[in-house]
Formats: structure tokens, C-alpha cells, sequence
């Protein structure tokens, strides 16, 4: 084990997909036998993300839970509690160890308590229209404790139905155990039912099966994610528009200057008649927004990818917007995977420098390059 702390190293959303079918492959399993003893050993961890997450989650469909549950047992064996977390509007570079990779604020949101008041007051009216009560026994039942005390001498049948938890998602596999049941006659504790209640913000492999679980019915994900995959595609569209209006641009302003050499005016000359067009789009807006989004030099890589485009080094792919979100926690890495073609483009950014790994094989002998610096 080396001294310091371990490298932190971020894997390509492929990565995990050529993982999950191509373990087998005699090159693949060299690579991960050589990650999973480094894990072992301490010498690297490796933090799955929010957008990784996501990303398995890109075909919904009936069928695919238990594939994609396959894709979280994985980031599990790989990653296992490392993760960033989910704080989009914040600094978005919170490394954390708990394995809650959704987010303080998302969490907090997220208690058995109200579910569980609601229900008493519930049971509480129940009891009191279907009784002939006296004074005392009305006035005892103001007191939770009373309720509660009522409840364990029946059988409560709350906690069966993915309804009675709306809008937070939870496992059949949590309905199946009965949990509020027998947390409701005195069986088990509030910790042990908030530990099955709340798993799936600390498994991905959880999170996965029950994102499918609800296809096709009222979705309490969205209830908690959909603003944030809203805000993305908002944003992703606007970035589209941005790169269109510039590749616009540029085919107007080299248009033009055909035509103006063709007039029989010098190369040189028409060059300099035609500079780059301003875009309506203020590049400096751009780099204001993503500090205050993502703390001060955290999104530079967004500016890097559009100055790539005015400069006519790449071109607009939708699929490049998910790949400048994962950039956002390349800042706390110390190797980063990406593809050749984003590996390129950010090698102008100067956070990046020496961060970038374009080949999944080439791991190894980077792995091994940074620890013997380290040494």
C-alpha cells in the first residue's frame, strides 16, 4: 500500500457496459483483476457518480431491471461506498465515503416520520368514528402514544402498497418484508426499518431495480429526480443552440470569403475581411454561470469544449453534454477516463492536465505512473 491517500479514479460510463458483457475478454480481465487489487489494497479508489447512474437508466423499458441491476452490483464490487453526490447548484465535487451519492438535500426530504404521523392521524380517526368513546378515551387519544398502543393490539395492514409511501420510491422487496408492519406491533426498530427503507440511496444496485419496478406507473423518482434530468435537457438543448449558431457562423464567414477571393480579391486579404463572427452567446456569461453553479475554475472544461467549436477543432454531439457533467468531478480525480475524441479536447484545459486516460487498457501503466510520483 502506498503512503498518502489512495489515487481517486473515475471510470467511463462504458467502461462499466463493456464490464457487465465483456468480462470474460482475456485483455478486460487483466485490467480489472489489476483495479480490483489496487482497490484491495488501497492504493486507488474509484467513486461512481449521479450521471453514471443515470446513464444505465437510459432505456426504460419492462425487462431491463435486472440488467441494470447487474450494471449497480458492479459499480458495488468497483467503487463500493465512494461517491460523488448529487448537488447540482452547489460545488459539485463532494467526494464522499457513505455511498450516498443522491445528496444532502435530496436526502432530507426523504424520512419515514411524516409518512408515519400521517398514518396515526389516520388510525386516530378511525378509531374515533367507529368507537363510542367516553371523554377520558377521547382525550387519551390525542396522545400519539395512545395510537400507538391501539395499533399493536390489531393488525395494521399499512405499508403494503407502494401507495402508502407516495411519493418517495420503495423496493417490493421492502413491501414484501412487512416492515411497517412489524415495526407498527413492536417487532423491530425505527433503524432497522429506515436502513430497508432508505437502501437505495446508498446501493445503486437497489436504485436500478426499482427505478423499473415503477415503468410504467405514477414514477416517485421523478419526484425527485425529474427536476434535475429537466434542468440537464434544458440545458443540453441550450447548448445545442449555441453550438449551431456558431457552426452557422462559421460556414457564413468562409462562404463569404470564398466569394470575396473569387471576386479576385488576395487570400490574405479576405481573411482579414472576415473575421470570426461575435456569437449572441457571451462566452464570459458561460464561464460566470458555471462558477457560481459549480465554484470558481469547476466548469472551465464547458468553456474549453465551445472555444473547441469556434475554433473548428469538433463538432456538436448531444452526447457530448453528459460527457462535460462528468467532467465536473474530474476536478477532484486523479486519473479520469473519457474517450479519445473529449480526451482531446480537453487537453487544452489546463485542470486536466495530465488527469486524462483515453484507453480503458492504458490504466495500468497510468495507475502505476502516478503511484511511483507519489512514492
Amino acid at each position: 500500500m502506498q503512503n498518502g491517500p489512495p489515487l481517486v479514479v473515475y471510470l467511463d460510463t462504458q467502461d462499466y457496459v463493456n464490464i457487465q458483457h465483456r468480462r470474460d475478454n482475456t485483455a478486460n480481465a487483466s485490467v480489472l483483476n489489476y483495479l480490483l487489487t489496487k482497490v484491495a489494497d488501497g492504493d486507488i479508489i474509484i467513486p461512481y457518480s449521479p450521471m453514471i447512474v443515470l446513464e444505465f437508466l437510459t432505456r426504460p423499458g419492462s425487462g431491463l431491471g435486472e440488467d441494470r441491476a447487474e450494471r449497480g452490483r458492479i459499480l458495488k464490487e468497483f467503487c463500493g461506498l465512494n461517491t460523488f453526490a448529487m448537488e447540482f447548484g452547489k460545488p459539485n465535487d463532494s467526494l464522499r465515503s457513505d455511498g450516498n451519492w443522491i445528496g444532502e438535500d435530496l436526502t432530507k426530504g426523504i424520512s419515514l416520520k411524516p409518512l408515519l404521523q400521517k398514518y396515526i392521524n389516520e388510525a386516530r380517526a378511525a378509531i374515533i368514528s367507529q368507537s363510542s368513546l367516553n371523554r377520558k378515551a377521547r382525550r387519551q387519544l390525542s396522545n400519539d402514544r395512545f395510537v400507538w398502543k391501539y395499533l399493536r393490539t390489531v393488525n395494521p395492514t399499512f405499508g403494503r402498497k407502494k401507495e402508502d409511501f407516495d411519493p418517495i420510491p420503495v423496493s417490493q422487496e421492502f413491501l414484501d418484508g412487512r416492515f411497517m408492519e412489524r415495526y407498527l406491533r413492536g417487532e423491530i426498530s425505527e433503524s432497522t426499518v429506515h436502513e430497508a427503507f432508505s437502501k437505495w440511496m446508498t446501493d445503486p444496485e437497489e436504485f436500478c431495480r426499482i427505478y423499473y419496478e415503477y415503468n410504467n406507473s405514477p414514477n416517485a423518482i421523478d419526484h425527485f429526480f425529474g427536476k434535475t434530468i429537466k434542468s440537464l435537457g434544458d440545458a443540453s438543448k441550450k447548448a445545442e443552440d449555441l453550438c449551431k449558431e456558431i457552426i452557422e457562423s462559421q460556414k457564413l464567414r468562409l462562404s463569404l470569403r470564398q466569394d470575396i477571393i473569387a471576386s479576385g480579391v488576395e487570400k490574405r486579404a479576405a481573411v482579414k475581411m472576415t473575421p470570426p463572427f461575435k456569437s449572441n452567446y457571451n462566452l464570459e456569461s458561460l464561464r460566470e454561470k458555471t462558477d457560481m453553479t459549480f465554484g470558481v475554475g469547476k466548469g472551465d472544461h464547458f468553456l474549453t469544449y465551445f472555444l473547441a467549436i469556434l475554433k473548428g477543432k469538433t463538432s456538436w454531439l448531444s452526447s457530448d453534454f453528459g460527457d462535460l457533467f462528468h467532467f465536473i468531478y474530474a476536478y477532484k480525480c486523479d486519473l479520469f477516463r473519457c474517450d479519445k475524441k473529449m480526451a482531446s479536447i480537453m487537453a487544452e484545459c489546463p485542470a486536466f492536465s495530465g488527469k486524462l486516460v483515453a484507453s480503458f487498457f492504458d490504466l495500468p501503466k497510468r495507475i502505476d505512473e502516478e503511484l511511483e510520483g507519489k512514492a
